[in-house]
């Protein structure tokens, strides 16, 4: 992105210490402190476009243009759901208190979160026909399913044949 012209700034959250709120709350501090940016766009992976996603839900800086949600689960995460039941301490411990807010639970957080209200486009990975992982229906990055990527209103969707922690790298 640097290279094509945009003025890039990282967010880094800590993730395994706070829920979905608090780090939507950390996002907007950073972005309450871009002096002089007018326009913003925002590329996500993984759970930070469902920070983003919370972030929109709760404030609404008009500077903030586009987003692209890179392997993010807008419907929760198969994999949450299998730690949740199994050792919730071992869950608790490596997916901290936003990880457990990823369940795919129909009446979890996700399902509470709105469509975002700015263009958005969605990149998911996977490995067709039945993904990375055989714990995770259909397919999936190794991660998250792609199902769950999908969220209606999309100005458009990308499928890169990726596993999820390489999808911010690949240059397709």
């Amino acid at each position: 992105l640097e290279r094509a012209g945009f003025q890039v700034f990282p967010f880094d959250y800590p993730s395994t210490r706070v829920d979905l709120d608090t780090a939507a709350d950390y996002l907007h501090q950073v972005i309450e402190s871009l002096d002089g940016i007018e326009r913003l766009h925002v590329v996500a992976h993984s759970m930070g476009g469902v920070v983003t996603r919370t972030y929109r839900a709760k404030h609404q800086d008009e500077r903030l243009n586009r987003l692209v949600l890179v392997g993010s689960p807008q419907k929760g995460a198969e994999l949450a759901d299998l730690m949740r039941g199994k050792a919730n301490l071992v869950f608790k411990t490596i997916f901290g208190p936003a990880g457990q807010q990823l369940v795919t639970d129909s009446d979890g957080f996700l399902k509470k979160l709105p469509t975002p209200d700015i263009e958005f486009a969605v990149i998911a990975g996977g490995h067709p026909p039945n993904g990375f992982n055989p714990l995770i229906p259909g397919d999936d990055d190794g991660i998250v399913s792609l199902e769950s990527t999908r969220l209606s209103g999309a100005a458009d969707f990308l499928f890169v044949e990726s596993l999820h922690l390489a999808l911010n790298r690949n240059e397709t």
